[in-house]
């Protein structure tokens, strides 16, 4: 006899739904990911000024995340996978640490990115790795080196997909220094990025590091017209111990953009398209 004929219609109705609730919430939780977020980022001298400091702020107040912070002044890619670099300015942050203060640059070697990745520990079940890339500014212009600038530039992108679950990188924001630095530099160290994540991504068959230009929410400052002021270099929106208004505030706001930028981009599954797309997300 059916087991179902004795029993009251609530009852198997109740009985029905139990599995479809429970496959809801299997699904519901495979949708939601992660509940924590591990992030690595590295970043050349603009990390060591304000900006960088503006980003590890962010980082710190962000839900359920922990994060390594290297900064390596005059470093590119090829630094960040060579394991053969020190910096003379150079600069560590993270979540274990308090925020470091005063702010300053000193000697530090540049580990690999690969290496940073293994030296966070095992992952847990429960956790999204994300590595963010602040670099392209110390690009060299001179047209004979472009091709080997963009196969450094895909070897530290490979390392980052092989470490990490995502990927951004952040490009160097507006500057105005001549040959090199200037609106025509920036386009040009733009174009090696986007043309080393498209060849990773056909490479590896893998999501692509997704770009966030970062000329869409920086503008270089001028020097204040009142005390404290410094003369900008043309390159750094902020560097350490400078007090001048315009400066605090152009590379806040550049960090701010990225950052929000950052996480809408991590709320969202990685397009297809993601390495060509510039800041899609908004």
């Amino acid at each position: 006899m059916n087991r179902f004929r004795t029993m009251p219609l609530g009852l198997i109705f109740l009985l029905l739904l139990i599995p479809a609730r429970a496959a809801k919430a299997d699904a519901d939780a495979a949708a939601a990911g992660p509940k924590n977020d591990r992030f690595v980022v590295i970043t050349d001298s603009h990390g060591v000024g304000h900006f960088g400091e503006q980003l590890a702020h962010w980082l710190r107040n962000r839900p359920n995340t922990k994060f390594d912070f290297l900064a390596s002044g005059a470093s590119a890619p090829a630094q960040w996978t060579n394991n053969a670099f020190t910096t003379p300015c150079g600069f560590r942050d993270g979540s274990n640490i308090n925020p470091p203060r005063p702010r300053a640059c000193k000697k530090l070697h540049t580990d690999a990115l690969r290496d940073l990745w293994k030296a966070q520990g095992r992952r847990t079940d429960d956790e999204r790795r994300i590595s963010i890339i602040v670099l392209g500014t110390n690009f060299g212009m001179q047209p004979e080196i472009r091709a080997q600038q963009v196969l450094d530039t895909q070897k530290l992108l490979e390392d980052a997909m092989k470490t990490s679950d995502r990927c951004l990188w952040m490009g160097p924001p507006n500057m105005t220094r001549p040959h090199g630095f200037d609106a025509a530099g920036v386009e040009y160290k733009v174009k090696i990025i986007k043309e080393a994540i498209k060849l990773t991504a056909e490479k590896t068959g893998k999501p692509p590091c997704q770009f966030v230009d970062s000329r869409d929410f920086s503008t270089y400052p001028k020097a204040s017209p009142t005390p404290p002021s410094t003369k900008p270099d043309g390159i750094h929106l902020h560097w350490p111990g400078n007090k001048d208004a315009l400066a605090i505030k152009a590379s806040g706001d550049w960090a701010d953009g990225v950052a929000a930028q950052a996480d809408c981009l991590l709320a969202l599954p990685v397009r297809a398209d993601a390495g060509s797309s510039d800041n899609s997300c908004h």
